[in-house]
């Protein structure tokens, strides 16, 4: 609870100081709105992972009128200018080579709410994720097995974007945002938004 509470803060304090500020110059046309996702992850995620999720999200999010961004807590401010910030909280072990045992199971990732609306704060079960696609992997897939979890966790983490940024607790039947995926869904090359679905998630930025 610490944990989510200083990342609740921390977002809050860099909302206000953008907030307050006037927008500094950029490469980022008017029209786009910019969406920064606050990660906040344990130490042993690895660099691979990472940048494999943050590059699958991008893939997967990122239109003509909405772009993603990511900070750290490490870093010191946010970017010059963004219109929305939520924060992402990875727990449990999140390394996929990890002997570490898998939680029973449950959700893999979801948003928090508060007065029965959900807010900008998800929180991602690395524990569950690793332990939902490892079972899926064969042959090369262990040799980049980094890079698939990573893959995993944007897919994960685009669920549930989906519900925070249109407000929506239903699911859809098709694409990522349906109920459930499995390990093999989680890691394949396919598996992507629908169309209609990504439309309504970018027009819940503007």
């Amino acid at each position: 609870m610490r944990t989510f509470l200083a990342s609740a803060v921390a977002v809050l304090v860099m909302s206000a100081q953008v907030l307050a500020s006037p927008r500094t110059s950029d490469n980022t046309p008017l029209d786009v709105v910019t969406l920064i996702l606050y990660i906040d992850a344990p130490q042993q995620i690895s660099a691979a992972s990472l940048d494999s999720m943050k590059q699958e999200l991008r893939a997967m999010l990122n239109t003509d009128t909405v772009v993603y961004d990511f900070i750290v807590p490490q870093q010191a401010k946010p970017p010059a200018y963004f219109q929305t910030l939520i924060s992402v909280r990875m727990t449990g072990a999140c390394d996929v080579r990890s002997r570490t045992p898998s939680p029973a199971s449950g959700p893999l990732a979801f948003a928090h709410s508060a007065d029965g609306k959900i807010i900008p704060f998800i929180e991602v079960q690395c524990d569950r994720v690793r332990g939902h696609v490892r079972p899926a992997f064969w042959g090369p897939d262990m040799d980049r097995s980094e890079y698939l979890y990573g893959r995993a966790l944007a897919r994960v983490l685009a669920h549930e974007l989906y519900h925070v940024l249109t407000g929506r607790k239903a699911h859809t039947t098709l694409g990522i945002t349906r109920k459930s995926l499995t390990g093999s869904q989680l890691i394949s090359d396919h598996v992507e938004f629908e169309s209609a679905t990504l439309h309504s998630t970018s027009n819940g930025l503007h």
